[in-house]
């Protein structure tokens, strides 16, 4: 089911808001994975370290991340679909302004 523009804008918003949080991302050739995040939500600490393999689609797999990070209590699978989501609503001015402030967080 595709997200409403609403639904869209609410979660790049959160998106922006874990880009400005100051986490630690970084950059790896990987093998088995486009990338992986490093967070215990059940510690006090806040600070992520995300990984991305920079040979693949990174927009889409900093999203699948960031989902992680705020929906701790999803499934794979249901991060994928709304990962899905997210990038297929995403309008041209969202993707660049989401690299923007991504490229900010470096």
């Amino acid at each position: 089911m595709a997200k409403t523009r609403t639904e869209i804008h609410g979660f790049v918003r959160k998106l922006y808001r874990f880009l400005e949080q100051g986490h630690q991302i970084n950059f790896k050739k990987l093998r088995d994975y486009r990338g992986y995040i490093h967070h215990d939500p059940a510690c006090n600490e806040t600070q992520a370290v995300v990984t991305l393999d920079h040979r693949d689609n990174v927009l889409s797999t900093l999203i699948h991340e960031a989902i992680h990070y705020i929906y701790p209590s999803y499934t794979e699978c249901q991060v994928l679909l709304l990962e899905r989501e997210i990038v297929n609503g995403l309008s041209d001015r969202q993707v660049r302004n989401i690299i923007k402030r991504f490229a900010n967080s470096l």
